[in-house]
């Protein structure tokens, strides 16, 4: 599925890794779903996790369980 382009970077990356609890993925990967820049990607995992809405175990990526309860978004 592709990801609004109006949207944020980071808001683009939570979306997918949101709606796909499942799937673990790497930042290639999520370059080639999202259509942007690899650095952006890199950027925007990076401040999520600052923000602890995902966890990355070296090289996956995937939405922070506590998430799920969240409602507030990036």
């Amino acid at each position: 599925e592709e990801v609004n382009v109006r949207q944020g970077v980071p808001a683009r990356v939570y979306r997918v890794l949101l709606e796909n609890k499942n799937i673990a993925y790497t930042s290639g990967d999520l370059h080639k779903l999202i259509h942007c820049k690899q650095n952006q990607i890199i950027d925007a995992l990076k401040k999520l996790k600052q923000r602890g809405y995902v966890k990355h175990n070296k090289p996956y990526w995937i939405i922070e369980e506590k998430e799920e309860k969240r409602t507030k978004h990036p």
